[in-house]
């Protein structure tokens, strides 16, 4: 399977910035690798799953682009 890299860079910044709002997290505080702060966000999610829909909320209120394609596929897992 082939990815356009420049989709593939779109739903990655888009999924982590989901899940670091699940954390409360703000990307340009991290230092280091994000991807313990992604395992964290998704172990929070799988105990409080209306966390995904909040952190959606929050994100789109402050006029921030989510790719719909990791919307759909949270949706989807957390549903």
């Amino acid at each position: 399977m082939y990815l356009d890299p420049a989709d593939a860079q779109r739903f990655i910044q888009s999924y982590m910035l989901l899940m670091l709002e699940v954390l409360g997290e703000q990307e340009d505080r991290i230092n280091g690798s994000v991807v313990p702060l992604l395992a964290k966000a998704r172990a929070k999610l799988v105990g409080e799953p209306t966390l995904l829909r909040k952190s959606i909320a929050q994100l789109e209120a402050g006029n921030a682009r989510l790719d719909r394609e990791v919307v759909m596929a949270l949706v989807a897992c957390n549903d």
